[in-house]
């Protein structure tokens, strides 16, 4: 199946850029082409079998429509979809309100709470995905082979559900992914808040939006030696002006010995998304000239903005 995703992609990516079209691709993205068509830019934005195409002029769709249709028609007609609704790579996305864009993945939720084995009553809340003693990893007895199987099937759906809509679960989902290997009872039992939480919360939508393009402001915390091997936990956050575009939570990948050091490697790992972002704007026509890093932790700061001193002897 990688494969032949990849051949689909070299050949997608061979038609677009010289059959006929000469869009250029995003150097941060490969999966993002673009081409100024009558002063104004047409994005495009694929994935296997799912393409979204946007330009000012619905001419323009219809046109590259119809191309998707005599180049791959003979595997299949290509379906299109136009208006303010559309459904791309599992997401509901609505451009029906100005100024921003309306995220959903309402299916995919009712479909995880409808295959887990509990089944909630409308009364049962949770006022947070996270329980209290989430990075701990208690001393119960380990879930049998089913269970431990069923456990990493619904972390691995809840992953896919917070990178794409729902940056609000991605602190117990990054912590819930450092157990999939060796999971217990308790692990268990810190998955059902999640799950309650999320049908609580299952009709909630991503609503993103920018008053400035030219200013990226992240915004990083962590969580001194909180897991269970004294590991740190680093959370990140990036706006455009207003709505986070950008979110993050992960274990870092290495142990340090203070809460000064903690937040020096946190702000490495999300200073690569500040920079990241500045190219692939620049790359989409927006010029960025500020990027901003903001961290809570005074020692941090010096350090990030002096450098370590030196002694000679």
């Amino acid at each position: 199946m990688l494969q032949a995703a990849l051949l689909w992609h070299k050949k997608f990516r061979s038609d677009l850029e010289f059959v006929g079209h000469q869009h250029v691709f995003n150097p941060c993205d490969p999966c993002i082409p673009n081409k100024m068509i009558d002063g104004k830019q047409h994005t495009i934005s694929f994935h296997p079998d799912d393409i979204m195409a946007i330009h000012v002029s619905s001419l323009t769709n219809n046109n590259f429509a119809d191309w998707l249709d005599s180049m791959c028609g003979h595997c299949g007609e290509a379906k299109q979809t136009g208006g303010n609704f559309h459904r791309h790579l599992a997401m509901h996305f609505d451009f029906g309100h100005r100024g921003q864009v309306r995220i959903h993945m309402k299916d995919h939720i009712e479909s995880m709470l409808d295959n887990f084995p509990i089944q909630f009553a409308p009364e049962d809340s949770a006022p947070a995905p996270t329980p209290a003693d989430l990075h701990a990893t208690g001393t119960s007895s380990k879930l049998p082979p089913k269970e431990a199987e069923s456990f990493r099937a619904f972390v691995a759906k809840a992953f896919f559900l917070g990178k794409r809509v729902r940056p609000n679960i991605q602190l117990a989902v990054a912590t819930l992914s450092t157990r999939v290997k060796d999971p217990n009872q308790d692990d268990q039992g810190k998955l059902l808040p999640l799950m309650v939480f999320l049908s609580k919360t299952r009709n909630d939508e991503l609503i993103l939006s920018a008053d400035r393009l030219d200013i990226v402001c992240c915004f990083v915390d962590t969580a001194f030696a909180v897991h269970p091997d004294f590991k740190s936990h680093t959370a990140g956050a990036m706006t455009l002006g207003c709505s986070c575009i950008l979110n993050g939570s992960h274990k870092q990948k290495l142990n340090t010995r203070s809460s000064t050091k903690a937040k020096l490697v946190g702000t490495d790992d999300m200073s690569q998304l500040v920079f990241w972002t500045k190219l692939f704007m620049e790359a989409q026509g927006c010029k960025i000239e500020h990027k901003v890093l903001c961290q809570d932790n005074k020692s941090a700061v010096l350090l990030l903005e002096n450098g370590k001193r030196r002694i000679t002897v």
